[in-house]
């Protein structure tokens, strides 16, 4: 399986000033198993994950000052989620790039939404680590 960083960087609306970041961030640890010189994309998951709160948080402060903390945790979770993390991954068609095993590739491990949203914090993260928070 090749990986099309040209077809990855138009779908998602960014250019990476380092594409191994975005190459990490489709990397599911089941390809990294049978292709051990890519890096899985967990702890790119991990940091988008922290990266999508702050962002997010930020703007939701901005937007709504005079709302209580209580009330702009309920909107964040509202947008910060797996269903919607899932959809916008498509969105993007982020999905059909990820690099998962063989085994998995055949129990059709790409269509979980749970491994999808994933797929979309690791973006966020490798966006982070590339541009930093301004970019993302």
């Amino acid at each position: 399986m090749s990986f099309e960083i040209q077809a990855v960087q138009e779908k998602i609306g960014y250019v990476a000033n380092n594409p191994k970041w975005l190459e990490q961030a489709f990397c599911h640890k089941s390809y990294h198993k049978e292709n051990p010189d890519w890096e899985y994309n967990e702890k790119l998951e991990f940091l988008g994950d922290a990266v999508l709160d702050l962002v997010i948080s930020d703007l939701l402060m901005s937007k709504f000052a005079d709302d209580q903390e209580g009330s702009l945790s309920r909107k964040r979770a509202s947008v910060v989620n797996e269903d919607r993390l899932c959809e916008l991954a498509r969105l993007r068609s982020m999905d059909q790039f990820l690099l998962i095993g063989e085994r998995e590739a055949n129990n059709n491990l790409q269509s979980n939404p749970r491994i999808v949203a994933s797929v979309f914090e690791a973006v966020v993260g490798a966006i982070y680590k590339d541009s930093g928070f301004d970019q993302v």
